[in-house]
């Protein structure tokens, strides 16, 4: 069921980093981006320099490279994937992997308070199972 509740500038702002982290370094290999979308209204809490929010990707198209399938994907398609990884186990996904991405969704969520960057950022390795669990509900490669 998609989450329908508004996510506040700090939610927002990790979904799309988590989507930047998944673009810039972690889908490529199984995917190629066919149409992107960035720029949407962020603060970053403590931020001084550029605007970010103009850069944050916040949607993007992708053809599988194996199946030549496109798949768009939204911060509301990652939300429902993210949401997925806190509900148990997911094919192709071990569970300590599971349970760090679990960790950082819940403590980004939109009514949870905000955790330390140190313990809800991810790598370009987890934001591509975000990613996949969000497009194909397990992982299909790597």
């Amino acid at each position: 069921m998609p989450d329908t509740r508004t996510p506040t500038p700090a939610r927002t702002g990790f979904l799309c980093d988590v989507l930047s982290t998944a673009v810039e370094g972690g889908i490529g290999y199984w995917s190629q981006i066919v149409r992107a979308q960035r720029g949407v209204p962020v603060s970053t809490p403590g931020w001084s320099g550029p605007d970010l929010a103009a850069l944050a990707w916040t949607s993007v198209t992708v053809v599988d490279t194996e199946t030549d399938r496109e798949h768009t994907i939204t911060l509301a398609t990652l939300t429902t994937g993210l949401n997925r990884l806190t509900r148990g186990p997911v094919t192709g996904l071990s569970e300590d992997r599971r349970r760090s991405l679990a960790w950082a969704n819940r403590h980004n969520d939109a009514g949870a308070c905000e955790a330390p960057a140190e313990v809800t950022d991810i790598d370009a390795d987890l934001a591509d199972c975000a990613v996949q669990v969000a497009v194909f509900d397990d992982i299909r490669y790597g």
